[in-house]
């Protein structure tokens, strides 16, 4: 099952002290957990100059690329509604190191900066 488009935020700095990461935290129906790195981690671990490592598995990188998305969407909506939300956020600042990944992975996928 595809994952629903995800909201994500590509700004640099550290967003739980900037206006987007205040507002994202008090919407009634979105929820902004942590910031992880997971995604930034998976893009850089599932990378061409890192690919020997994850390979040992025996899972073509296709294989993760496809599984991902469910996995980070199940996490995320589980504590989204363990917080009364229908919606989640990510808005880790690593990832507009990343936007190319992300957005192969959630498509489509709504961009804020």
């Amino acid at each position: 099952m595809a994952a629903p488009s995800p909201h994500l935020h590509r700004r640099l700095q550290t967003v739980r002290h900037h206006p987007l990461g205040l507002i994202l935290g008090s919407h009634p129906n979105i929820s902004s957990g942590p910031e992880t790195r997971f995604l930034a981690n998976l893009a850089h671990i599932t990378s061409d100059h890192h690919w020997r490592r994850i390979r040992l598995y025996g899972f073509p990188n296709k294989y993760w690329h496809e599984r991902v998305p469910g996995l980070f969407h199940g996490f995320q909506s589980d504590y989204a509604r363990a917080r009364g939300k229908v919606r989640w956020a990510a808005k880790t600042p690593r990832y507009a190191l990343c936007v190319d990944y992300l957005s192969g992975l959630f498509q489509p996928a709504r961009w804020s900066t």
